[in-house]
C-alpha cells in the first residue's frame, strides 16, 4: 500500500485570539525523531509554519531520496506534534506525517547495505499513525489516511521476528478489523480498499467457509467501477490483479443463500472493458465526450475520494516552498473541490470537520452522479436482476457456469421463474477446469493428427459429464430445437461447451443434438443485442449487403468456393468485395460502417498478453480488436470471422472477454460467429458456405435475416461432424454469440 500524508487548511482562526505564536502547552518532542545537528534558530515557529516546513522537506526527501531531508522533517514534524493543541485539528494530521516519516526512515534502512533498519523507527511510526487514526474525526480525510497508513505499517511490523511491545500491542486494533475498515473508508486509494476488500473476503471464506467472505467480495465487486475510471492502461492492470474476482464473490453469495446477487454479482464484475458504449475507451473518457460538465463534477468528487499531493506544473520538487505544496482534496473551504462539494450537497456543511467535509458525503455525491451519467448498467451502478437481467431469459434459458474455488454451479435463468435456479456441479474443480482448459489450448496450437483429435475427444467427455449432461436435464430439453444461452467464466471460457459430448455416443447424446448453443459475454450484452435486433428490422435497404473482405486468398484455396457461392446465392448490389490490396485498413474500416452483414476471410493473431492487440490481417496493416471496438459502427447486424482464434481472449483476464468476436459484439453487432482455436482452411469454408445456404435460401425467411444463423451453425456443425467423425477439431472451434 503507497501510504498518504494528511495536510489541512490555514487554520489560524482556528485559534482564540492566536497572533501567530503558541505560547502554551508545548512539551519535549515526542519520542522517535531524532532533531538535526543544525535546528532552525526559529523556536516561535507555530505548529501551522512546523507542518508546512515539514511536508516541504519530505517532499525534498520523495524527489532526492537524501536522508538528510527526512531527518529535518522528523524533528520539525515532531515539534509540530508538541505545539499542537490536544484536541485540536492539528494534532492528528501531524501525527499522521510524522508517523509517515518515521516509517519512511525505517523503509530507507531496509535499503540500506549492512545492518537491519531500526526497528525503533517502525514503532514509533505505529505509535503516531495509532493517535492519528485515534484523535482525527471519524469520516474525515485525515482519518482515512491514518486508517491505511496504520494498516500498512502495521502488516510490516507483523512481519518482524520480534514481538510489538505488549503495552502497543494491547492499544492495537486487530489486522483484520483495521483491513475491512481500510476496504470500507472513503478517502483511501480505491485500489487500495478493493485489494483489502478482496483480502478480507479471501481470508474469512477460506477460514471460515464462502459465506462469511460474502459481505467483502461483494463490496470489492462494488468498488471496480471507480477503480476503472481512469485511462485504458489502468484497466488492464486492476482486472488483471482480480482476475477471479467475481465469481468468488458470487460463489460466496450462493453459500450465503442468495442466488440473484451471485447473478448481480457476475454480472457487475465482468466483462468491464466492454462496458455498454465504452469500448476501449474508460468511462471517465466516454463521459468526457458525451457529458464533459457532469464528467468534470465527478473528476472534482474523484479527486476529493482519491487525494494526492500536488505540485505546481514546471516547479522543481527539490526548490518547491511550503507555500506551493498542497494536498489535492484535503484544505478544507478554500479548496475547489470542497466548494464545489458544498455546492453540489448544502445540506451537508454544517457537519464538516476541521479538515474538510465528511467524505460519505463525497462517497454520495459519486453515486448520485454515476446514475445521471447515462452509460448504461451496470457501467457504475449495481445491475438489478429483474430490471436489467432477467430479460435475457425472454427466448430461452441463460446459463451461468460459475468457477470458483470453493464450488462449482450453474446460475439457471429462464423467463417463467423471478430468481435464477442454483444447480450445483459437484463433478467439477477449479483445478480440473484448469488443467483440461490448458490440454485443450496444447492440443490445439501445438499436436496434430491422431494425437490432436483424442485429446479434443478427452475435452468433449469431460465437459459432457461435468457440465452440460446435468445442466439439459435441468432444462428438459429433448427437441433439439430448443435456444440457450451460455455464460462460461474463467477456463471455461476457453473450451466448447456447445459441441459437449459422451464418449461413443451416437446421433442424439450431445449438446449439439439436444439443443441450439450460444454463448454471451453478459447477460445485459445480450439483452441490448435483442433490443437492437428489435430497432434495426425495418434498416435502410442500402445497408442490407454482406461485406466480403478477404486479403490473401491465394493463401486460402478453399475460400474461393465460398466466395462463388455468395455471389451466386446474392443479388445484384447486394454483395461488396474488398479482396488483396482493397482489403486494406481505411477502406474496411469505412465499408463496415456501411454494411449490415461482415465476413472475413482472412488470417488471424490472437495475443494472449495484450488481447487489445489480437487482430485480423488485412493488405496493409492489422485490424485490432482496439480499431473494431473504436469503430462508429451502427445498425450491424451478422458478422462471421473465418479465421483462427477469433473468440480466444486474454490469458490474464479471461472473464473480460477481450476478442475480436467481442469487439464486433460492443461494435452494436448483433450476432458474430468465431472461432475458438485454429481450424483448418477447407472444414472452415465449407461450415461457412453451409451457414450461408442455409440463412440466405430457407423458404419464407427475408434475404438477409440473421435471427436463425445460431440454428443455421449448429446444422452445419452437425453436418461436418457426420463428414469427419473422428477429426472433431474441425468443427468444434465454431461459436455463436449473441441473438
Amino acid at each position: 500500500m503507497s501510504y498518504s500524508v494528511s495536510w489541512n487548511s490555514d487554520d489560524r482562526s482556528r485559534w482564540s485570539g492566536d497572533t501567530g505564536h503558541r505560547p502554551s502547552q508545548r512539551s519535549e518532542p515526542p519520542p522517535g525523531h531524532r532533531r538535526p545537528a543544525h535546528r532552525s534558530a526559529d523556536t516561535a515557529l507555530t505548529a501551522q509554519e512546523l507542518f508546512r516546513r515539514g511536508m516541504t522537506e519530505h517532499a525534498r526527501f520523495k524527489d532526492t531520496g537524501e536522508r538528510r531531508h527526512l531527518d529535518t522533517c522528523i524533528d520539525l514534524l515532531g515539534r509540530a506534534v508538541s505545539r499542537s493543541l490536544p484536541g485540536g485539528p492539528r494534532l492528528a494530521a501531524s501525527s499522521n506525517n510524522l508517523g509517515v516519516a518515521l516509517f519512511d526512515r525505517y523503509k530507507l534502512g531496509q535499503k540500506a547495505a549492512g545492518s537491519g533498519p531500526d526497528p525503533g523507527d517502525l514503532d514509533q511510526a505505529l505509535e503516531h499513525l495509532l493517535r492519528a487514526y485515534r484523535k482525527s474525526p471519524p469520516d474525515s480525510p485525515t482519518h482515512a489516511r491514518a486508517t491505511g497508513n496504520l494498516f500498512d505499517a502495521y502488516q510490516t511490523r507483523l512481519d518482524r521476528p520480534e514481538p510489538l511491545p505488549d503495552e502497543l500491542e494491547r492499544r492495537l486494533p486487530s489486522l483484520r478489523k483495521l483491513r475491512r475498515e481500510v476496504s470500507r473508508t472513503p478517502g483511501i486509494a480505491v485500489q487500495v480498499r478493493l485489494r483489502t476488500a478482496y483480502e478480507s473476503g479471501r481470508s474469512a471464506a477460506d477460514a471460515q467457509g464462502p459465506a462469511a467472505g460474502y459481505r467483502d467480495l461483494a463490496t470489492a465487486v462494488e468498488l471496480l467501477p471507480r477503480a476503472l475510471w481512469g485511462a485504458r492502461e489502468q484497466m488492464l492492470e486492476v482486472l488483471a490483479d482480480h482476475p477471479r474476482l467475481a465469481s468468488e464473490a458470487a460463489a460466496c453469495a450462493l453459500d450465503a443463500g442468495d442466488t440473484t446477487r451471485a447473478v448481480e454479482l457476475l454480472e457487475h464484475g465482468r466483462a468491464n472493458l466492454w462496458m455498454r458504449h465504452t469500448k476501449t475507451r474508460s468511462p471517465r473518457e466516454e463521459l468526457r465526450e458525451r457529458q464533459p460538465r457532469r464528467a468534470r463534477r465527478m473528476d472534482r468528487v474523484h479527486a476529493m475520494l482519491e487525494p494526492r499531493i500536488h505540485f505546481p506544473a514546471g516547479s522543481a520538487r527539490s526548490r518547491v516552498t511550503p507555500q506551493d505544496v498542497r494536498m489535492e482534496g484535503l484544505a478544507g473551504d478554500s479548496n475547489p473541490v470542497v466548494r464545489v462539494y458544498h455546492r453540489l450537497n448544502a445540506g451537508l456543511r454544517g457537519g464538516a470537520a476541521a479538515d474538510g467535509p465528511p467524505l460519505s458525503g463525497f462517497e454520495q455525491q459519486w453515486e448520485k452522479l454515476s446514475r445521471g451519467a447515462g452509460l448504461g448498467a451496470p457501467v457504475f451502478t449495481k445491475p438489478d436482476y429483474g430490471t436489467h437481467l432477467k430479460p435475457a431469459a425472454d427466448e430461452g434459458p441463460v446459463v451461468y457456469v460459475n468457477v470458483s474455488p470453493w464450488h462449482c454451479d450453474a446460475l439457471i435463468a429462464r423467463r417463467d421463474r423471478d430468481e435464477p435456479a442454483r444447480l450445483p456441479l459437484p463433478g467439477l474443480t477449479a483445478e480440473d477446469c484448469r488443467n483440461w482448459a490448458e490440454r485443450y489450448v496444447v492440443a490445439m496450437t501445438e499436436l496434430t493428427g491422431a494425437e490432436r483429435e483424442e485429446i479434443v475427444r478427452d475435452v468433449l467427455d469431460w465437459l459432457w459429464r461435468t457440465v452440460a449432461e446435468p445442466v439439459l436435464n435441468a432444462l428438459e430439453l429433448s427437441s433439439g430445437n430448443s435456444r440457450m444461452w451460455w455464460v462460461p467464466t474463467g477456463p471455461l471460457t476457453t473450451l466448447p461447451l456447445h459441441a459437449a459430448a459422451p464418449r461413443g455416443a451416437g446421433e442424439g447424446t450431445s449438446v449439439p443434438d439436444l439443443a441450439i448453443s450460444s454463448y454471451a459475454p453478459t447477460m445485459h450484452r445480450l439483452v441490448t443485442a435483442r433490443k437492437a435486433r428489435d430497432d434495426t428490422r425495418g434498416a435502410p435497404a442500402h445497408r442490407r449487403r454482406l461485406l466480403l473482405v478477404t486479403p490473401e486468398t491465394e493463401h486460402l484455396p478453399a475460400t474461393a468456393r465460398t466466395h462463388a457461392r455468395l455471389r451466386s446465392l446474392l443479388p445484384p448490389g447486394g454483395l461488396t468485395v474488398l479482396a488483396g490490396p482493397e482489403a486494406c485498413h481505411g477502406r474496411v474500416g469505412a465499408a463496415l460502417q456501411e454494411h449490415a452483414w461482415a465476413h472475413f476471410d482472412c488470417h488471424a493473431v490472437q495475443d494472449p498478453d495484450d488481447p487489445l492487440q489480437s487482430h485480423l490481417s488485412l493488405h496493409d496493416r492489422p485490424l485490432t480488436v482496439s480499431d473494431l471496438a473504436d469503430l462508429p459502427m451502427a445498425q450491424a447486424e451478422f458478422g462471421f470471422l473465418a479465421a483462427c482464434a477469433t473468440a480466444a481472449g486474454g490469458a490474464l483476464v479471461l472473464d473480460e472477454w477481450i476478442s475480436l468476436t467481442a469487439a464486433l459484439m460492443y461494435s452494436e453487432f448483433q450476432t458474430v460467429i468465431g472461432t475458438l482455436w485454429p481450424v483448418p482452411d477447407a472444414p472452415t469454408a465449407r461450415i461457412a458456405r453451409d451457414v450461408y445456404e442455409r440463412l440466405l435460401t430457407s423458404p419464407g425467411r427475408p434475404l438477409f435475416d440473421h435471427t436463425g444463423s445460431a440454428a443455421a451453425l449448429r446444422d452445419a456443425l452437425v453436418a461436418e461432424r457426420a463428414r469427419r467423425p473422428d477429426h472433431p477439431s474441425a468443427w468444434a472451434s465454431f461459436v455463436h454469440y449473441g441473438v
